[in-house]
């Protein structure tokens, strides 16, 4: 009896014999259609070149325009947002400046109340070495809680870092993120009265109001501080501003009881019929708060021009 042994079958066999077949019998390449479609991504990768070129000269152009517009908000990204200072997330360089062994960055060089290590900061941007051009944008941009190295010096009442930030291009008008308030109204706060003065021979702006349009001179007035009233007083501040309330400088003035700082604003021209919003001029809050002295100066037909 014969015996029937089934043929293994090659798995391949028949694919190969097929592509085989296929390669044999396909069709020759086309070589000018392949040399147009390396032309036409030689095109794009040329115009792809030409255009991030012209991206990188209008982003140039645009920071040198946010930078002649408005040098004086704070330092800018391409987007006209104000940037901040990126915190340290190294542990070995967190640790190394712990330790004084690295130079710390100029927010942390304030914070510390180092006088050198906060001039090593400055140096270190106004002057970061050869080949490197130095990024002033740096002494005015904000921490991660909104605050310019100056207004952190200001805060700390700390007359040379001040000093020393003013005099390498610290901006003095750059206000708190959280408020508004400029380092000059929080020298007012502090009644640091040399700090002002310095800030004001840097040109600081004396009416510049926080977001509820609290200027320099209600906060000196509020304080009961004549001495800083006089000094805003005698760089044209305005004495009738009002805040978001409709007080003005008087207004603040007799809710705090400062009868000196009502006399010299009078003496200013300061106009004591000016109402808020609820209709209440300064001599009905006098009246209110039951303050003889002042009621008195403000019914007086005294002219104190």
């Amino acid at each position: 009896m014969v015996k029937v042994v089934p043929i293994a079958s090659d798995p391949d066999g028949d694919d190969a014999r097929s592509d085989a077949s296929s390669s044999i019998h396909s069709e020759p390449v086309d070589l000018e259609a392949q040399a147009e479609l390396e032309a036409q991504q030689e095109s794009v990768k040329k115009r792809s070149r030409f255009i991030n070129a012209r991206n990188k000269l209008r982003d140039d152009v645009l920071k040198e325009v946010l930078a002649a517009v408005m040098p004086d908000i704070g330092s800018y990204d391409i987007d006209g947002m104000a940037r901040r200072a990126q915190p340290e997330k190294s542990k070995f360089k967190i640790w190394m400046r712990l330790l004084g062994l690295m130079d710390l960055e100029l927010h942390e060089a304030v914070l510390s109340g180092s006088e050198r290590m906060t001039r090593r900061a400055i140096k270190n941007i106004m002057k970061p070495g050869k080949g490197k051009v130095p990024d002033y944008t740096l002494m005015n941009q904000y921490d991660e809680e909104g605050r310019t190295p100056l207004s952190i010096a200001v805060k700390i009442k700390n007359y040379e870092m001040v000093m020393d930030l003013l005099e390498n291009e610290a901006l003095p008008d750059i206000c708190d993120e959280s408020t508004g308030r400029t380092p000059l109204m929080f020298s007012v706060q502090n009644n640091t009265m040399d700090i002002s003065k310095i800030l004001l021979k840097y040109n600081a702006s004396v009416d510049m109001p926080d977001f509820q349009c609290v200027t320099p001179l209600m906060l000196a007035v509020a304080n009961r501080d004549i001495k800083h009233c006089e000094l805003l007083c005698t760089r044209l501040a305005e004495v009738d501003a009002q805040d978001e309330n409709g007080w003005t400088p008087l207004h603040y003035a007799v809710l705090n009881d400062a009868p000196k700082c009502i006399v010299h604003l009078l003496q200013e021209g300061a106009n004591r019929h000016i109402r808020d919003i609820n209709k209440r001029r300064p001599l009905d809050l006098a009246r209110f708060k039951n303050y003889g002295e002042c009621i008195a100066i403000l019914s007086s037909s005294q002219s104190y021009f």
